[in-house]
């Protein structure tokens, strides 16, 4: 069953982009190491303080308003899938995350993205 989060973040959609595809940005919410590289077919790898490490391939994207991957975890965790989407509302962006599939990592950073920009 797919899980959905919104946050309205105060910022321009550019920084709201930028705060779901920089790897600096990605390192302070979603897991200490990441790699991304956001084109389609670009891999995603993250690596938790445990050791734990997910990998993926971004499977859609459109500049500035949508990334969409699928990942798993190495050490033989479920697959899922991640939908990030970005719209334009009063005072800022709302982020869109819908995950389907095993983990729910993604968001608790948007979550605590949101936290850390309030």
């Amino acid at each position: 069953m797919p899980v959905q989060r919104e946050v309205t973040l105060p910022v321009e959609r550019e920084e709201a982009w930028r705060l779901v595809t920089d790897e600096d940005e990605l390192s302070r919410w979603l897991a200490p190491e990441v790699e991304l590289d956001p084109v389609i077919g670009g891999s995603i790898i993250t690596e938790e303080g445990d050791g734990s490490v997910q990998v993926g391939v971004v499977e859609d994207l459109i500049e500035g308003e949508r990334i969409a991957f699928r990942w798993r975890d190495l050490e033989g965790g479920g697959e899922s899938t991640v939908e990030i989407d970005l719209h334009d509302v009063d005072g800022g962006t709302r982020i869109t995350v819908v995950e389907t599939g095993a983990s729910a990592r993604s968001l608790r950073g948007i979550s605590a993205a949101a936290l850390a920009l309030a």
